[in-house]
């Protein structure tokens, strides 16, 4: 038997005195066998919802489901901190304890706990146990967690060529247990890679997120590479890879480690491991949503222009241009990049430093910052009434004040942006520092 919580002890004693079967399955008990502390317990009872509803305060059906019910006792201890603690700090560090120790129990109506195991994808997901009835283990889970495998339910061959993301998913497990994938496993995955387009890109997409952001990241990499998945991932305009993308997607998988689980970053990392166009190639193929798209193509395309910004002024142009997230985007994944190849990091702290100080001094720094409008811009016959030419007046000017704050008048930027309609050659130049 699995060491319980004893909030989901006293629900099994509670359900096991009015004679109804209760069994542990799941996620829950593989975390449990493993050592860790689940915070989710899902609980297969042989009962009707809605005759035990009332056995347990607080219980309440999830919504469109009319066959589980939730307890989340997170929720009555920060009532009871609210209730009991006068002294709002005492109150606010219990509220903040009960979330992170909170113990939700699911408990889902079924007549057989078997025929629940019997639709879970891996074995070491397939297990259940009860205070009662004792271990159920049919398809030898708590074996490959021994063993640290990852193993499908079923013959591989087949469940694999059935349903091809999980090939997908076996990976992302390796990516969070760090667990290998058995020997049958391995093979059945080689043999039917080509069956992953047909899983559709949503869900690969997805999968390849998840993975990316778990503990044992760059094992997993390396997984795709051997299992022949990592074309998959690139595309169907893939091409062999050359010898400094493998070496830096090596060097990636080997030091993955010592970046956070940041999923968006990482995969930011993994983009740049390859040459551009296959790099812009790839990000299209996988259909990311807009913010993630525009952060990858950010990364590719500016990156390198982010490692030679070396003064208040350069940082301020590129926060003008590219604002405030699509920065913090690429400054750290630049970070995450000092951790993974062992670069110096004094480019890194020199923007931090930059950044603190254009701060601390309220130095004008976005478009919206500027004391002239496009509008005004625009009814002073300067720069005709398109979007694109308003935003391209608009950053010239931006260029000024980063350079000269006191500039930052309607009189002087008006005089300016006329200079520049004029002076077409002068604006093009207008951030060239001329060798004295």
């Amino acid at each position: 038997m699995i060491k319980l919580p004893k909030e989901v002890s006293t629900i099994i004693n509670e359900l096991e005195n009015k004679g109804i079967k209760a069994y542990c399955v799941g996620d829950c008990v593989r975390l449990a066998l493993a050592g860790a502390e689940p915070l989710d317990w899902d609980i297969i009872v042989n009962a009707p919802i809605s005759s035990i509803q009332g056995m347990f305060e607080g219980a309440e059906k999830l919504e469109g489901s009319e066959n589980r019910l939730r307890i989340d006792y997170s929720e009555k201890d920060i009532e009871k901190a609210e209730k009991q603690l006068a002294n709002p700090d005492d109150a606010r560090a219990a509220m903040n304890a009960a979330k992170q120790d909170a113990v939700i129990v699911d408990l889902i109506a079924l007549d057989e706990v078997e025929s629940f195991l019997a639709e879970q994808k891996f074995t070491i997901s397939a297990m259940a146990d009860s205070t009662s009835h004792g271990f159920v283990d049919p398809y030898g889970g708590r074996d490959d967690i021994a063993k640290k495998l990852v193993r499908p339910v079923g013959n591989p061959m087949e469940v694999f060529n059935s349903e091809p993301i999980l090939m997908l998913k076996a990976i992302t497990l390796v990516s969070e247990l760090g667990y290998d994938l058995s020997k049958s496993t391995y093979e059945a995955i080689v043999a039917n890679a080509d069956r992953i387009p047909s899983a559709g890109i949503d869900a690969i997409r997805e999968e390849f997120i998840n993975l990316m952001g778990a503990d044992n990241a760059g094992k997993a990499l390396r997984m795709l590479a051997a299992c022949g998945i990592l074309p998959y991932i690139l595309g169907p305009s893939f091409e062999k890879l050359g010898n400094r993308e493998i070496k830096d997607m090596e060097e990636l998988a080997d030091n993955m480690h010592k970046t956070l689980n940041v999923a968006e970053r990482r995969i930011g990392l993994f983009y740049l491991c390859l040459g551009k166009k296959r790099a812009h190639r790839a990000v299209n193929y996988l259909n990311y949503n807009p913010v993630m798209k525009q952060h990858f193509e950010d990364v590719i395309d500016h990156i390198v222009d982010l490692h030679f910004v070396g003064k208040p002024e350069m940082l301020m142009d590129f926060l003008a241009r590219y604002g405030l997230d699509r920065y913090t985007y690429m400054h750290n994944v630049a970070k995450a990049q000092v951790n993974v190849y062992g670069s110096p990091d004094n480019k890194v702290q020199g923007r931090i430093y930059m950044y603190r100080e254009i701060i601390s001094m309220k130095y004008p720094v976005y478009i919206e910052d500027l004391e002239v409008t496009g509008e005004e811009l625009v009814s002073e016959g300067i720069v005709p009434d398109n979007p694109e030419k308003i935003r391209a007046m608009l950053l010239m000017l931006t260029d000024v004040v980063h350079r000269h704050p006191k500039m930052n008048t309607k009189k002087q930027l008006l005089e300016k942006a006329r200079w520049f309609k004029r002076h077409k050659l002068g604006a093009k130049l207008r951030n060239v520092e001329w060798l004295k």
